[in-house]
Order: C-alpha cells, then structure tokens, then sequence
C-alpha cells in the first residue's frame, strides 16, 4: 500500500515471527503517552500490505469496535491481519481487557476467513506476543 512504498512503514518479506512483526511497528509505538491500538494488514505470503491506527485512547485503556477493524480488514483485502497495542505504564502483561479483546477479534475473524496472526504488545523496546504465549484460540 501506498504507506509501505512510501517508507514509513519497515516491509520484510513476510511476517512470520513475533520478533519481526514487533521490529516492524516498534518505532510507531514507543513513547507514546496514550494507548494507541492497530492492525496490520497482510497477503496470503504474510506479506504486509497495509497498516492503520484504529484507535487512540487514555494513558491506561483503548476502545476498539470489533465491527469496524474487520470491515477495514476486508477492504483492504487483508487475508491475514496482526495487531497491536502499547501499554504506557511499560507493563508488558496483557490485561483481562486485552485477552477477551483479542479472544473477540479472533472469533470474529474466523467467521470472515482471516487469520489472527498475532496481537502484540509494545513496551519501550519489549512486547509480549499473544501468539508466543500460545494466547490466540477461539476459546480463551
């Protein structure tokens, strides 16, 4: 897309670790004084092919519309999506918000034919991946 050509956004090859996904947005992330959540769109080969903030929040929580961060997924023509978020306190666990947020998502991208890859968590220059954890089932 036309922010991967342009540069601002690291474009491996394909995403296929958490290492990778995080070393793709970390700059976009760190230092934030707010929550910002996102998703990254990929092709069949996990390529990215998009990106988009879906929300900005407060210092501790972040709403996301489950609704609308699919329908993104879908004009973008995303076969595969990952997400992300900060944490500005720098506490790198997720929250029960941010299990049963992604356990959501999850679902509903099963229903739409788009693979979860991953949610992660960004702190400074850490993260915490839901995917590592073994965290990304429909049944959380």
């Amino acid at each position: 897309t036309r922010l991967v050509r342009k540069g601002r956004l690291r474009s491996p090859p394909s995403v296929t670790t958490s290492k990778v996904l995080f070393e793709t947005v970390q700059k976009k992330f760190r230092h934030l004084d707010r929550e910002q959540f996102a998703v990254l769109y990929l092709d069949t080969g996990l390529r990215p092919i998009g990106f988009k903030v879906e929300s900005v929040g407060s210092a501790s929580q972040c709403l996301v519309d489950t609704r609308l961060l699919l329908k993104d997924a879908l004009v973008a023509g995303a076969s595969a999506i990952a997400l992300f978020h900060n944490h500005p306190s720098s506490e790198r666990s997720p929250s029960a918000e941010d299990r049963n947020l992604t356990a959501r998502i999850h679902k509903a991208c099963v229903s739409v034919g788009i693979k979860l890859i991953d949610h992660i968590i960004i702190c400074d220059s850490t993260f915490f991946s839901f995917a590592d954890s073994c965290e990304l089932n429909p049944n959380m």
